[in-house]
């Protein structure tokens, strides 16, 4: 990798912007964009929090793929589950529905993201502005020579 000193002038250009917003009262989140560049992301421009515990998507199309299967699976679940209603055994225990209740619930999480998500990369797409990598950079400010 080259060292690019314009680059660390670009990048701290972007951290005095993304300070100043802060200071300001705005949302923001610092990261790098898919083209390696350092971006001030608003809240809405950002999307879906890309870190932390669970599945890491990146893209529009990984959302839709994963809520997908997981459509599939609630779908499978319930045709698989409510089969044994209409089969000659005794009736299956009404605890079953709680699993399916379970991924109703994660499917509705992963619905509400792709939502977020949607709305982000049309919104990334109107200003211009590359998809950020999954390792977001909390600045609130770049003075660390404050006391605590």
């Amino acid at each position: 990798m080259v060292y690019d000193a314009e680059r660390d002038k670009r990048d701290i250009a972007t951290r005095d912007f993304h300070d100043a917003r802060v200071a300001a009262g705005d949302g923001r989140i610092l990261a790098r964009g898919n083209d390696a560049e350092l971006y001030s992301y608003a809240m809405e421009e950002y999307g879906v929090l890309r870190a932390g515990p669970g599945p890491v998507m990146t893209t529009l199309w990984g959302h839709m793929v994963y809520t997908g299967l997981i459509f599939l699976g609630l779908i499978g679940y319930i045709w698989m589950y409510a089969s044994l209603y209409v089969r000659p055994i005794p009736t299956p225990p009404w605890g079953g529905w709680l699993l399916a209740a379970a991924i109703l619930a994660v499917l509705l999480y992963a619905a509400r993201n792709l939502k977020i998500e949607w709305h982000a990369d049309k919104i990334r797409k109107e200003r211009g502005l590359p998809t950020p990598t999954d390792s977001p950079i909390w600045v609130g400010t770049s003075d660390t020579s404050k006391e605590k």
